[in-house]
């Protein structure tokens, strides 16, 4: 088995697959297991054979039972997946004939033995972990018929394997390390606690150092300060550390009277801990449309060329990338091709360039942008209130028809939330149909008290093809709009009131008469409280008309194609369905069966003026049944002895009409003596049974 390399992987923490194709590395004892820390030694079985890659071959006669090691399966760790070969696939010593992955590695398992599989251990493929709990019994790979057994001479006992092992863990040497972790960094690990070779050798580099130098070591010793063994770096030093500039860069806008250039504050914040740098723009409440965030993500940015400071002096770039220097307060940096001018910094960013010998002038103001100016001018307050008689929200609502009276607020004040509702109907007249009842809509009206305004709304129904809507927005609505002029003010008594609105009465709006016929309790009562209204006269008026009757359809005449109820049926609908079957309503002990049929027994007969029947036609005898539940019929034909017809099924069962396919046949078409005509064919009915005879005249009564 590959274990020999595969121990020092695992020892490492790596996962890869190792092998050889030949029985040479076999006898390579001094690279077993070697690499591995000592673990409590696994046992063995006295009449197993060992290979040195730590596989075993069990021999019972002419069968060996080949698997690996109890102290190879320690070594790898839980095992997760076996390979093994299929029965009558030939072994060479030496050789690879299967895999064992675990949770630490994978690793070629190789012949022990040479000979053809026998056996092989099925229970593996879904239970690998037998090769941990039980190695030499339920953790087996296979079972080889042994070709030559001078293969057992090349391998260990189980005395010579234990002290194999033994060797192999006894070979394992201290690593020391040179550097350890503290608070996340990687330190060196001071002089004198390395191991001895590591010690040896830094001393020997030293001295070489020294010889070179012309110094002894004991004046390099006593002249440099030892280097403190906690090495922090910078970026664990300023992390979290942010300089934050406040700036601002000016942007042209073409074609707007508004504005020709606008003024654009920023942030430039500058991250001390990897030396990148960002630009955002802040949220502002200025209305200009410009959506707030990030300008230029965080990145590594390439100094430019020159820094120019606003006094016009000219600066040089810190490096190749952006760093504290390139920005001072008062001065301007250019980020891709875009020039930033700096006017100030925060308290930490002013405090750190001042310790890092990079003081700060003093903040400058920001640029007047031209259009906040319009926005502040356009939004300035006139200075005249609204009790002014020139102010110009008390001339607007005078246009629109308000009271410019001083009462308005106590109206207001004592008519909240108090709204009449109103039934009304309007006929309309355009909408109906020639001949036809004009259509009555329904509307509610709306009255306002808090400020004398009106609503009406239309009263939802379903199905009536459009859409609703709002037929009069909440407005005063004036008496005789015909009578106005443009520039006219409309006045309190010009204006509907609650007065106007009685029930019985007609109200005109926009050239519609509406009709009032009723009121909700709250709008009755404060008409009887305010108004003096009688009861007589907060009475309902009913305007409901009676619905008109539904229309009959006609259906068109049958044309013989298909089923008459199937064809009546789809004339009645727009999208084809099939009939819907209904059973006849019998009498309880005739409908207590589906199957309760009038059975009479029939023959065929020569239809007038037609083509005479065969003589042997004429010698079939018939049963027609009549199922009362649905009205089909079914006919079947009794053999006939010494005639050559073996009867059966005649008549699927179905409905039968009349000749012409319009009316279907009943029980009342049946009758001892009478005739029926099916498909064609004319029967004559014979005789029928004391059951059919009592029924008929039962249904007849």
């Amino acid at each position: 088995m590959a274990l020999r390399r595969l121990a020092s992987e695992t020892a490492n923490g790596l996962g890869l697959r190792y092998g050889a194709s030949v029985m040479a590395p076999m006898a390579e004892s001094s690279f077993g297991l070697k690499a591995l820390f000592a673990r409590g030694y696994a046992t063995v079985i006295p009449s197993a054979k060992y290979a040195k890659s730590h596989e075993y071959a069990n021999v019972e006669g002419d069968i060996a039972t080949i698997g690996i090691s109890d102290f190879a399966q320690a070594e790898l760790g839980d095992v997760v997946y076996v390979e093994i070969p299929p029965v009558g696939d030939s072994l060479t010593q030496g050789e690879t004939f299967g895999v064992v992955e675990s949770v630490k590695a994978a690793s070629d398992v190789y012949a022990p033995i040479s000979g053809e599989v026998v056996e092989v251990n099925e229970k593996l493929t879904d239970e690998p972990a037998l090769v941990n709990s039980d190695p030499y019994n339920g953790g087996w790979f296979c079972k080889v018929k042994v070709s030559n057994k001078g293969d057992l001479d090349k391998l260990l006992d189980a005395s010579a394997y234990e002290k194999h092992c033994a060797d192999a863990q006894g070979d394992t040497c201290d690593r020391y390390q040179t550097l350890y972790w503290k608070d996340g960094v990687a330190v060196v690990v001071p002089k004198g606690s390395t191991s001895p070779n590591i010690r040896q050798l830094e001393e020997t580099f030293e001295t070489a150092k020294l010889e070179s130098s012309g110094k002894s070591t004991q004046q390099v010793l006593s002249a440099s300060p030892r280097p403190s063994n906690a090495i922090v770096p910078g970026w664990l030093t300023h992390s979290g550390d942010v300089l934050r500039f406040s700036a601002y860069f000016t942007e042209e806008v073409p074609f707007r009277p508004e504005e020709a250039r606008r003024i654009r504050s920023v942030y430039i914040l500058h991250y001390l801990e990897d030396g990148t740098t960002q630009v955002i723009e802040p949220r502002k409440n200025s209305g200009d449309g410009i959506v707030p965030g990030v300008l230029v993500k965080r990145m590594h940015i390439s100094a430019a060329p020159n820094l120019k400071s606003i006094s016009g002096d000219e600066g040089i770039a810190a490096g190749p990338f952006l760093g504290p220097s390139s920005f001072t307060v008062g001065g301007s940096v250019s980020i891709y091709g875009k020039s930033y001018h700096i006017i100030d910094g925060d308290a930490f960013t002013r405090m750190y360039m001042e310790s890092s010998g990079l003081p700060q002038g003093a903040a400058l103001p920001l640029p007047v942008d031209q259009y906040a100016e319009y926005i502040a001018k356009k939004n300035k307050p006139s200075g005249l209130s609204r009790a002014d008689p020139q102010s110009p929200t008390r001339y607007a609502e005078i246009l629109m028809g308000r009271d410019p009276g001083t009462k308005k607020l106590q109206k207001f004040l004592e008519g909240n939330s108090n709204v009449l509702r109103f039934s009304a109907v309007w006929d309309d007249l355009a909408g109906a149909l020639p001949g036809a009842v004009p259509v009555r809509r329904p509307y509610k009206f709306l009255y306002y008290l808090e400020d004398d305004t009106v609503e009406i709304q239309e009263l939802k129904e379903g199905n009536i093809g459009r859409e609703f809507y709002r037929f009069l927005a909440r407005a005063p609505l004036p008496k005789h709009r015909s009578s106005l002029e443009l520039g006219d003010t409309l006045a309190r008594e010009d204006c509907v009131s609650p007065a106007d609105l009685k029930i019985g009465g007609k109200v005109e709006v926009h050239g519609r008469v509406f009709l009032i016929h009723d009121a909700d309790n709250f709008t009755k009562e404060w008409c009887i409280r305010h108004l003096g209204w009688a009861l007589e006269a907060v009475k309902a008026i009913d305007v409901s008309k009676p619905a008109p009757p539904p229309r009959e359809k006609e259906l068109p005449p049958y044309n013989g194609y298909g089923d008459p109820d199937d064809s009546a049926y789809n004339c009645k609908r727009l999208i084809p369905a099939a009939p819907k079957t209904r059973q006849r309503q019998l009498p309880e002990d005739l409908a207590a069966t589906n199957f309760a049929a009038l059975r009479f027994t029939a023959r065929l007969i020569e239809r007038p003026r037609q083509q005479n029947l065969p003589e042997e036609s004429l010698e079939r005898r018939f049963v027609v049944s009549f199922f009362l539940s649905d009205g089909t019929i079914s006919v079947y034909e009794t053999p006939v002895p010494n005639s050559g017809i073996v009867g059966g099924k005649y008549l699927e069962r179905r409905k039968a009409y009349k000749a012409g396919g319009a009316e279907k046949i009943s029980e009342k078409d049946l009758k001892v003596g009478g005739t029926l005509e099916l498909h064609g064919r004319l029967f004559e009915l014979l005789g029928a049974d004391p059951w059919t005879l009592k029924t008929l005249e039962r249904l007849s009564s």
